[in-house]
């Protein structure tokens, strides 16, 4: 391997690494959050801001600091997202009250949606081709599939000396900004001319891109199902314990990291993009449908894991999606606009679907996901099939 290609994997380990964040925001420290509550006096009901809130921040302002990114540059947007992040992250774990606790939170959420901007903006841009930046986008997608099982794990042993520790973890962002200034450029290597006036508005004059949103949301919306309601799900009908219900829970990740990582690519390449996404909404629209049937454990978690690979195959494409609707120049500003929708349907997930499960139980909720994922699978592979007929 040459010199050039291994400082662009030093490059992609340190983003990949870098992205991670966006998970260890929420899952370092909802092991502790019992303790946390007693400690503070949370009022009841609102301690699940305290792991929610920054999905709304981030949704609000990761377009805003794509922007920002594409004008000043991705790697000024990182590094400052990444020390704010360190600053934030920790401050949450010395203060005695529960608001300030919340404006950190905040805070933090903000510093997150200028890490996703930044870090998806520098890989497109350094993957400029096809088939690289699909890989690219795979392996963010594996990562952070990665890290929903690893970041619960390691916030969950350090929780057992005290709660306020889990929030040390969050300055692994000092030396990450360091680590940014010395090993990635300060813009993309590849040379851009500057744009013609009316290309922007060209761009989100496109019906493509508000699609590709809009699909990008209601999925982050259907996925984020399984993390707020299978746990319930389980321990109404199985029986379950925390420990069993996390390793369910981890199947979903280690589906998703597996097909993102090895499967996802050829997939792609073999079927198109829209095919592709088509094909991994079919695969969430049979196991949610099949979810309620089970009789048992074992096959229940075989599902959730065929369930994550449908989840790896969409996810990555429909990022690589939103990319080919952008110029170059304008990278950052379209994936942040997608990791803030994807953000925000997960804020948004209970309040769509908490209502179906409240009337008609956990088997009405699964049927509904599924319907959705056929909807949306419908929504894209018909128009794409009649445009591929013979006239």
């Amino acid at each position: 391997m040459g010199e050039s290609g291994k400082v662009l994997n030093r490059q992609l380990l340190l983003l990949l690494v870098t992205g991670s964040l966006l998970v260890m925001a929420g899952k370092v420290i909802a092991l502790s959050l019992p303790d946390m509550m007693r400690s503070l006096n949370v009022p009841q009901g609102y301690e699940g801001y305290i792991i929610s809130l920054h999905f709304l921040t981030i949704a609000l302002c990761s377009p805003i600091l794509g922007i920002l990114a594409d004008r000043v540059g991705q790697k000024k947007v990182l590094m400052v997202s990444l020390v704010c992040y360190a600053l934030t992250g920790v401050l949450g774990g010395v203060l005695q009250s529960f608001p300030l606790l919340l404006v950190t939170r905040a805070g933090l959420g903000i510093a997150t949606g200028g890490i996703a901007a930044a870090s998806l903006g520098f890989l497109t841009r350094q993957y400029p081709s096809g088939e690289a930046k699909t890989q690219a986008i795979a392996y963010i997608a594996s990562s952070l599939a990665l890290s929903n099982i690893f970041y619960p794990i390691l916030g969950g042993l350090v929780g057992l000396i005290h709660w306020r520790v889990p929030f040390t973890l969050y300055g692994v962002g000092l030396p990450l900004a360091l680590l940014v200034f010395w090993q990635l450029p300060p813009q993309s290597p590849r040379i851009i001319d500057k744009p013609p006036p009316n290309l922007k508005a060209q761009f989100w004059r496109k019906s493509g891109t508000w699609l590709w949103l809009a699909l990008l949301g209601l999925t982050s919306a259907s996925v984020y199902v399984i993390a707020i309601y299978l746990p319930q799900y389980l321990v109404a009908t199985f029986a379950t314990g925390t420990l069993t219900n996390g390793v369910l829970l981890a199947m979903q990740a280690i589906g998703a990291a597996l097909i993102s990582a090895l499967g996802v690519k050829r997939v792609s390449q073999h079927l198109g993009i829209i095919p592709t996404v088509s094909l991994g909404w079919g695969i969430m629209a049979l196991s949610y449908a099949i979810l309620p049937q089970l009789p048992s454990i074992p096959l229940v978690s075989v599902f959730v894991l065929i369930l994550g690979m449908g989840v790896g195959l969409v996810l990555p494409n429909l990022y690589n999606a939103l990319s080919n609707q952008a110029p170059a120049h304008q990278q950052s500003t379209i994936l942040a606009a997608g990791t803030g929708i994807n953000f925000l349907g997960q804020f948004l997930s209970p309040t769509l679907f908490g209502g179906v499960e409240k009337i008609g139980g956990f088997t009405a909720l699964f049927y509904t996901i599924a319907g959705v994922c056929v909807a949306m699978a419908s929504l894209t592979l018909i128009p794409y099939t009649i445009k591929q007929l013979p006239r």
